[in-house]
């Protein structure tokens, strides 16, 4: 995005509304670092922890340039008009089915609109909010906006990662076709002059069932390609965490298994029962039992991801120096079942070797691959979970039933870590979180978490007591990834002493704060929308589009049209 300060941080450009340029202003955390913007040249080596968090920000950044609506206000800036809301959504679930019949005769290619089962000749489900995306819209090296229900959320992409990115594709599940039909598809984004490559894959979100069950697709992680000093390349997947929304609306429609309600990432987090694979060819695991809603989304994503794996193969002879998954959140969860999937899972794996494997990938270095989650949740039983940490990733296991604390946990300034990460003849596994996540807890029952742990919070005093302390699980905000890399990066800079490190790649502020006009305005009015496509067209766009991208006014009209009828 756009900056407005110089270095000592005095502003030099305010704009109107100045949505973007707000956000650029107002560094993470304390909102007034005049450091911040010098940090973004930081040339200094990439801490490994650091980098899979910022490659786990980064897939929500795709997802969100991804958003047909540039600013995603159709369902929160409504959600204290209940009617309004459901018109709305009814709306957009009409245009989806008419649209999916225009694209069924017409050739979209990248522009297609993907998103409820009809824009594609699958089956829909109209419990589910109907979020449209484009993967046309992609530009990794391009900054971001979301609007979430109380707070807008900036992105700007580090530049050590997406200035390197040459060619972009994505894979996705064809039009009408069974999941293991997969187009791959170069997006206009794409620059070839780049080293590295980067390729985005598709998912399904929203089913606890055994088929898709009516699941929204979008786009679920990123595969990257980063070439080596000496000539090699290394493997870097990310898997994209939940979309930000209502919390409490989202868990209580997303609770019911059968007919399940709102965010389709949310119902997948909450598919919590566990299934056991033992008794068939398993996806994920022969051993123990895993969580259904994170399995269903793992069999949907597995053929695009396999996809983009085997272009790969085709296109470097030699098999990656090294293969690293990561991921924040839910994406924390599918970076375990991917693992797993390919390590112990019968149709993936052992090591990469199932019946839908490609043998291209036979050769890749699966037994030593290094798994690094931020704030996962807990993705299947102690079996499970035993099995994949410390008979297959070789990692420390945390037994939650003994004591309430990780007493064996690292801190990111552990020499091992680094170590392990960086040795291409052992695997690794490593969950990165800040101590009292409610979303890691163990507090409550639900099984066990896979790897050696490393809390980013200092472990003093106060914050052994918080660990005790039930009050804990209502700090959703020790879940945000900004939480964790502010940590993080505290941490690191105490060890590297005064060293620069990348800037962080999202900002986050209040709602109000940056868009005052919703004082007189009304609230989800079409003035609103126009004033604030405005600001974003005059701070990101349309430098923040890639070529052919529908102009910001088009989409406007079609949105404005389904907001109001």
């Amino acid at each position: 995005m756009t900056r407005t300060t110089d270095p000592a941080g005095a502003a030099i450009r305010p704009s109107r509304r100045s949505i973007v340029a707000g956000l650029a202003a107002v560094p993470m955390a304390t909102l007034a670092s005049p450091a911040w913007a010098a940090r973004r040249s930081a040339s200094s080596a990439y801490p490994p922890l650091l980098f899979q968090l910022d490659l786990s920000v980064w897939i929500y950044h795709l997802y969100v340039q991804s958003l047909v609506w540039p600013f995603d206000p159709y369902y929160e800036d409504l959600a204290g008009l209940d009617t309004r809301r459901r018109e709305m959504m009814d709306r957009v679930r009409g245009w989806a089915v008419a649209q999916g019949r225009i694209q069924a005769e017409q050739a979209h290619g990248v522009w297609e609109v993907r998103g409820p089962g009809s824009l594609s000749g699958f089956r829909s489900n109209a419990l589910h909010d109907p979020i449209l995306t484009c993967y046309g819209l992609l530009a990794p090296a391009s900054p971001a906006l979301f609007k979430s229900q109380t707070r807008w959320i900036g992105y700007e992409p580090v530049s050590a990662i997406a200035d390197r990115v040459g060619p972009v594709h994505v894979a996705r599940r064809k039009a009408g076709a069974p999941p293991e039909d997969v187009e791959l598809l170069e997006l206009p984004a794409s620059r070839e002059d780049r080293p590295d490559m980067l390729f985005c894959f598709e998912g399904g979100t929203g089913s606890k069932t055994a088929d898709d069950g009516g699941a929204n697709r979008s786009i679920m992680g990123l595969v990257l390609l980063r070439r080596l000093d000496d000539g090699g390349h290394a493997i870097h997947i990310a898997f994209r965490g939940s979309r930000s929304g209502s919390g409490a609306r989202a868990v209580l429609g997303a609770f019911r298994d059968d007919n399940a309600r709102g965010n389709p990432d949310w119902i997948t987090d909450l598919g919590t029962e566990r299934i056991t694979e033992a008794d068939g060819d398993s996806l994920i695991s022969p051993v123990g039992s895993v969580h259904r809603g994170f399995r269903t989304a793992m069999a949907s994503i597995l053929p695009n991801l396999i996809a983009c794996l085997e272009r790969i193969a085709t296109l470097e002879p030699r098999p990656p120096r090294q293969i690293t998954v990561t991921g924040h959140s839910l994406g924390g969860a599918l970076a375990q079942h991917f693992v797993s999937a390919m390590l112990l899972g019968e149709q993936h794996g052992p090591a990469g070797r199932g019946p839908r494997t490609p043998a291209a990938l036979h050769t890749w270095p699966w037994a030593n691959i290094k798994l690094v989650t931020f704030g996962a949740p807990r993705a299947g039983d102690e079996a499970f979970a035993r099995t994949l940490t410390e008979d297959t990733l070789q990692s420390t296991f945390f037994d939650s039933s003994r004591q309430a604390r990780d007493r064996q946990a690292l801190t990111p300034t552990d020499r091992r870590i680094g170590a392990r990460l960086s040795n291409a003849s052992r695997p690794a596994a490593f969950r990165v979180l800040v101590s009292h996540d409610p979303i890691t807890t163990e507090r409550v029952v639900g099984g066990r978490h896979v790897g050696t742990t490393v809390y980013v919070d200092k472990q003093e005093g106060g914050a052994r007591r918080n660990l005790r302390d039930p009050r804990t699980l209502a700090d959703i905000d020790a879940h945000e990834p900004d939480r964790i890399r502010e940590a993080l990066v505290a941490q690191l800079e105490s060890r590297r002493r005064g060293a620069l490190l990348p800037a962080a790649p999202l900002v986050y502020t209040a709602r109000e704060a940056l868009q005052p006009v919703r004082e007189t305005l009304e609230l989800g009015s079409a003035a609103e929308y126009r004033a604030l496509a405005e600001d974003i067209e005059a701070n990101v766009g349309p430098a923040g589009l890639p070529a052919g991208a529908p102009s910001l006014d088009a989409r406007l009209a079609t949105f404005l049209a389904l907001l109001h009828g």
